[in-house]
């Protein structure tokens, strides 16, 4: 994992449910933890190599964004129905897999 996160520019992490598991905000802060503590050795290992600055100040070339994806969908109803936005009464109001997108942001985030 730690390789991954040095070499990646996005990690896409596939989750079963529509729940976000929130042992991966204790996993990641180990990752970030390991990765402080070696980031002087990588940087030594790196003097070696063409690599630009930023890369050997950081110990790798940039931070990765992590992309999940969520497999099920606890909503009912077709793709067209959950997607379509006009409501009579509030035309600005979201759909409920937009609610459900922001909700999942926020927990995320």
């Amino acid at each position: 994992m730690m390789y991954l996160f040095h070499l990646s520019h996005l990690v896409v992490v596939v989750h079963p449910t529509s729940t976000l598991d929130v042992s991966y905000v204790h996993l990641f802060r180990t990752l970030d933890n390991i990765r402080v503590n070696c980031q002087q050795d990588v940087t030594d290992a790196l003097k070696t190599c063409p690599v630009s600055a930023e890369w050997l100040q950081n110990g790798r070339p940039c931070s990765p964004r992590v992309l999940f994806v969520f497999l099920t969908c606890p909503l009912e109803g077709t793709n067209s129905e959950l997607l379509d936005v006009r409501v009579k009464s509030k035309p600005s109001k979201l759909s409920p897999i937009k609610k459900l997108e922001h909700s999942l942001e926020d927990q995320v985030y």
